[in-house]
Order: C-alpha cells, then sequence, then structure tokens
C-alpha cells in the first residue's frame, strides 16, 4: 500500500516514474514501462516492502525552547528549532515541510537561521517530498552536517534510498496521525477563500472595489496550530491576508478553534487520510530516525510544574546518534519514561483506523461542497461524544495516566 514518500521516483535511473494524482486527491506513482528496464531500484527503496526492524528507545524528554518567542511559534515546545539552530551553526543544512505559492507543502531545505520560520508549525497536509533527497545525499556526500526532518514513512523512504548509514546525518521524525489529501486540501481552501471574498464585498461600499475584490484577495499565511488566543492545547485553525487597503499583510481573515473547523474535523476524525496511514510501516520506531517528537499532551499529568501554556515538546531517542545531539542542546530538559510515551501518544505505536464514511466521502467530495461533506460525515456520533466527555473529566482529575498505568498492569 503505497504511503507516497516518491522514493521511487527519485531512485529510478531512467525517470520513468511519474507522481499523477488519483481520484481522492493524493499522489502515486505511475511507470511508464516503455522508458522501464526493470532494474528493480524502485522496489529496493520502498519503505512498504522493506519494512525495518522497530528501534528502541534509549531516552525520552519533556522539552521547552528557552525563547519564548520561538515556542509560541511552534506547534508544541519548540524541539525542532533546537536542533535546527545547532545544524546551522555548524555550517549545515536542514530539510523540512514548507507551504508553496499556492498554499501546498513541500519538502526544502535552509542553509540560514533566519529562513527557519517557514518550517516551523504543522501543516496537516501530505507533503511533496519531489527531488530532496536525492539533495540531501549530494549534500551528505561532500560532507555536510544534514537534519533531514518528516513524518516516519518520510525518513523510513529516505533511509532505504541512501542505502547506507552517514555520520553527518540527523534524522527526526514526529508522532504521525495521517496525513490528509493534497486535493482536498486545495478544495477546501477554494472553497474558504471564496466566502472570504463574498464576505468583504459584502462589507465594501464601494462598487467598483468590490467588484474586484475578489480577485485581488491574498492569503499571506496558514496556521494549523495557532496558539495566540487559543492556547497551546486548545489550538486554532487561522488564515491571515492584505487587507482591503493593503496596510496591513497580516490581517486575519479567518480564525476558528481547530475542533470547530471542517477541514481539521475530517482530518482528526480520519476521513481524509491517505489508506496507507491505517496499515503505517513506520510505527514505533521502525523510521530508523534518530530522534522522534511530539506533543506532550500529558504533561501537566505527569509533572505540573514542568508544564507550560505555550506547548511542551515530547522527545524520544532511538540512537547514540541522537543521544550526542541531546547533549548538545541548551534547554529545559526533564527525563521521562517510556510508559510516559505510550500513555499520552498512542499514534507512536498504533495507526490511524480509517472512518467507516471515508469511501462515501472520496465518491463525492468532486462534485459537492467540501466544506459541507466534512461537517456531514465528520460530525462525532453519540459513543464519540460520551468518550471525549470521559477522557475531559478523567484529564480534570488528574486520572487518565493513572488509570493506563493501572490498566497495563493487569
Amino acid at each position: 500500500m503505497c504511503c507516497g514518500c516518491e522514493a521511487c521516483s527519485q531512485a529510478c535511473p531512467k525517470a520513468c516514474i511519474e507522481m499523477r494524482v488519483d481520484d481522492e486527491g493524493f499522489f502515486y506513482p505511475v511507470i511508464d514501462y516503455a522508458i522501464c528496464v526493470d532494474c528493480g531500484l524502485c522496489e529496493k527503496v520502498c519503505p512498504v516492502i522493506n519494512k525495518r526492524e522497530a528501534l528502541l528507545v534509549r531516552e525520552a524528554y519533556a522539552i521547552k525552547n528557552p525563547s519564548k518567542f520561538i515556542q509560541q511559534q511552534s506547534s508544541s515546545g519548540g524541539f525542532f528549532s533546537l536542533v535546527s539552530e545547532y545544524v546551522l551553526q555548524n555550517k549545515g543544512v536542514v530539510f523540512g515541510a514548507r507551504f508553496d505559492k499556492d498554499w501546498g507543502v513541500r519538502m526544502d531545505y535552509v542553509e540560514e537561521r533566519n529562513d527557519l520560520s517557514k518550517f516551523r508549525g504543522s501543516k496537516y497536509v501530505q507533503c511533496r517530498n519531489e527531488e530532496t533527497f536525492a539533495k540531501a545525499r549530494e549534500f551528505l556526500k561532500n560532507g555536510k552536517l544534514v537534519l533531514y526532518t518528516g513524518t516516519p514513512c518520510q525518513i523510513a523512504a529516505l533511509k532505504s534510498f541512501l542505502g547506507r548509514d552517514y555520520t553527518n546525518l540527523i534524522t527526526i521524525d514526529f508522532i504521525c496521525h495521517g496525513v490528509p489529501s493534497p486535493g482536498v486540501w486545495q478544495k477546501y481552501l477554494s472553497e474558504q477563500k471564496n466566502k472570504l471574498s463574498l464576505q468583504s464585498i459584502a462589507n465594501e461600499k464601494d462598487t467598483f472595489l468590490s467588484s474586484s475584490l475578489k480577485e485581488r484577495l491574498e492569503i499571506t499565511g496558514i496556521n494549523f496550530r495557532e496558539k495566540a488566543g487559543f492556547g497551546w492545547e486548545k489550538f486554532g485553525f487561522i488564515i491571515r491576508g492584505m487587507s482591503v487597503s493593503k496596510m496591513d499583510q497580516n490581517q486575519i481573515l479567518f480564525s476558528e478553534m481547530h475542533s470547530h473547523n471542517p477541514f481539521m474535523k475530517g482530518f482528526l476524525s480520519n476521513i481524509t487520510i491517505r489508506p496507507s496511514c491505517s496499515l503505517c510501516p513506520a510505527k514505533g520506531g521502525r523510521s530508523q530516525s534518530d530522534i522522534s517528537m511530539a506533543d506532550f499532551w500529558g504533561i501537566k499529568e505527569i509533572d505540573k510544574r514542568f508544564y507550560d501554556p505555550n506547548g511542551v515538546s515530547l522527545v524520544f531517542v532511538h540512537t547514540e546518534k541522537g543521544d550526542s545531539i541531546m547533549e548538545k542542546l541548551v534547554c529545559e530538559k526533564r527525563s521521562v519514561t517510556p510508559d510516559d510515551i505510550v500513555f499520552t501518544n498512542i499514534s507512536y505505536m498504533h495507526s490511524s483506523p480509517l472512518h467507516p464514511k471515508r469511501i462515501a466521502f472520496f465518491s463525492r467530495w468532486k462534485s459537492e461542497s467540501v466544506v459541507k461533506l466534512l461537517e456531514e460525515f465528520a460530525k462525532p456520533s453519540l459513543l464519540d461524544k460520551l468518550k471525549f466527555i470521559i477522557r475531559m473529566i478523567l484529564i480534570k482529575l488528574n486520572l487518565n495516566y493513572k488509570l493506563n498505568k493501572l490498566l497495563k498492569k493487569r
């Protein structure tokens, strides 16, 4: 079951593999058999075919970036920036995910500290890898220190693509819930932009100005994990854009708590995620990353004093190289046990099951409003609502973590 990592298309010596969009808006490899020489390299680098043994967690930490500004701009506690700045200080290069001009998500690299901001913050859309594996290999062969960050399947694909270990390569993955369809994201964004345009036109009294406003509405920023006004735990989804007067290039055009946003609800309920995410080949350390990172959602239950409303990162180390990196970082750090990881981040070990109405959603998404369909299909059931209420009560009473530990002992 293809995870869309693009390792095969990058490894092909004849460039006969093209990534094409399927009916669900995901990219899949398509082989031109008229050019293919049947060398087998595509299969050799596939992380789904070539599953790796799981790595044990050597150490685990709760971490906070000492910079409150970076912590606020990051999804959790700012751990990614700590490692990235270390790499750049040592004249290295950092690979991460950024938005492109159309607000799709692509892997890229930076060599300057000031450029790191484009990588900060979660982007809940499947990322195009394109030629970044080959570019990373080029840097590695030239002796450059390389940090490559991505989903577990991206890291597994990179390791397969490289075919050998490099002492100057650092890999970091993150606890992944799944990757939503790029096609669904683009359609949602288009519908949202049209709605914002109509709202702006309705508020504009100048007829000439309003007639051209729809064409001139310009998005300047998107944040899936906005903390300002929401907090780390109840984060919001916001769209920023150019004001009508163009005096403000960062005006908030749309703001909504993530649990109320249709796209986020579709993602978190597993309606829009890729089919392979339900059988992820890289869970539980199988990506072979040096370090894995996540939100430390359970930190308040484990250590109230370390809790920070601006965010705390959960970091677990898989390799000696990861240990070495951790020793070099200057940050607030607290050791935690592997149990703390399992009980507060179930997605580390387990894949996300596909939504039972997923097929029905994708049979209609092209011809109907994505926003309306997501509101229809992602509506939580009474059982889901009851589970959520019970979980919130347990967390409020500080019983969630203790109950999980008790169940494990039994």
